[in-house]
């Protein structure tokens, strides 16, 4: 399986997954067409899943997001949880900067609406 790339652009955050299993989004997410700009990261989850990863350790490290990106990510989160039996090894990372407590927040909500415990960490200044 190959790793799945995509270079942040002024909109678009960077994607990075590695068919490891450590899985990394970093920048702003406002894509003019969200649904679309995420779609093949959607595919690569697809395929992904065929091979029984035994661990999952995503990294959102996200300077702003938009209200569609939140949603889009929330599906994301959904659908990897689905992909382990052993919740425990799926590890989320949310990075923040510590005087940016919108984005904190931003990440606490999707905690609550995954239900599953993230890692929360200030980003090194």
């Amino acid at each position: 399986m190959k790793n799945y790339v995509i270079s942040a652009e002024r909109k678009t955050p960077e994607i990075v997954f590695k068919a490891n299993g450590e899985l990394r989004i970093t920048g702003n997410s406002r894509p003019e067409d969200g649904k679309n700009f995420f779609k093949p990261a959607f595919e690569w989850i697809e395929e992904f899943k065929e091979f029984s990863p035994n661990n999952i350790n995503l990294t959102l490290d996200l300077d702003y997001v938009n209200s569609v990106s939140v949603r889009i990510l929330l599906t994301m989160l959904q659908t990897l949880n689905g992909i382990l039996e052993d919740k425990k090894a799926f590890i989320v990372i949310w990075k923040y900067d510590k005087n940016d407590l919108d984005m904190l927040d931003q990440g606490k909500i999707l905690e609550k609406s995954l239900n599953h415990t993230f890692e929360f960490h200030e980003k090194d200044v």
